[in-house]
């Protein structure tokens, strides 16, 4: 006699919900977590996609303000701020079309890279530069599923993390000054004319930096040998005087 076999079969993947549009003006955004995975998070090929609505944490961060008041007198006297570790609230994608085991596999190597006690890196391109913040995992804010996001292929989270250094971080600014050579090097002159020498272009009297961000910030100063003792270095009100010499290589 005949066997008749039932069963259901596994749904393919959808295609990524109707919510997730490109982001503009921005070149690329990544995370990178703590175990040194990297995830583009504008691409629908990393498989994690920070959806661009109600994203927090790309502003500026909170204040508090501190002031003393006296009976009788109007108003306050400001003494002071701090900026309170910043709140980041990613609405992110999950998205994978290879199947349930791949969706499930693909999940957890990206929730992997977030945990509270250690830190990732959220980084920033666009036409103002590079930025980063460094976070930790404050909590998962979606612990409802409607469906099993494994048969659909993509679930969004709203996932919180938090900088308890809040402000957006650049590149490095690198600038290299030289003392005016004690060596001339010979400039050919035109003929009848006295001879000329070319000389660093920069010296320290000349110095400058500019610091682009919004916060201070504090430069770490290199010399390089050979520089005799008592060189100095610094800025108006803050400067340091060597009292030993360099050699040549050192620094």
């Amino acid at each position: 006699m005949p066997v008749l076999a039932y069963g259901t079969s596994v749904p393919t993947p959808a295609p990524p919900p109707p919510l997730y549009r490109p982001w503009t003006g921005i070149d690329g955004m990544t995370w990178t977590g703590w175990d040194g995975s990297v995830w583009d998070l504008l691409s629908l090929t990393s498989g994690v996609v920070l959806l661009n609505d109600d994203v927090r944490g790309l502003g500026t961060p909170e204040f508090t303000h501190h002031t003393s008041q006296a009976h009788g007198v109007p108003g306050a006297r400001w003494r002071g701020w701090d900026t309170e570790p910043r709140s980041v609230l990613w609405p992110v994608m999950v998205y994978h079309a290879g199947g349930s085991r791949e969706w499930l596999r693909h999940h957890d190597a990206f929730m992997r890279s977030l945990r509270p006690d250690r830190t990732g890196v959220w980084e920033v391109r666009s036409v103002m530069g590079r930025r980063h913040l460094t976070c930790r995992l404050d909590a998962d804010g979606s612990d409802v599923f409607p469906v099993d996001p494994s048969l659909v292929g993509w679930h969004v989270y709203g996932l919180r993390l938090i900088a308890h250094e809040p402000w957006w971080v650049g590149d490095p600014i690198k600038t290299t000054w030289r003392a005016v050579s004690p060596t001339q090097r010979a400039f050919l002159p035109a003929a009848g004319q006295q001879g000329f020498y070319l000389t660093d272009p920069f010296t320290s009297g000349s110095a400058e930096v500019t610091n682009p961000g919004d916060a201070d910030a504090y430069p770490t100063w290199t010399l390089h040998g050979p520089i005799s003792a008592g060189a100095s270095v610094g800025t108006q009100g803050s400067v340091v005087t060597v009292s030993f010499s360099l050699a040549l290589g050192q620094w």
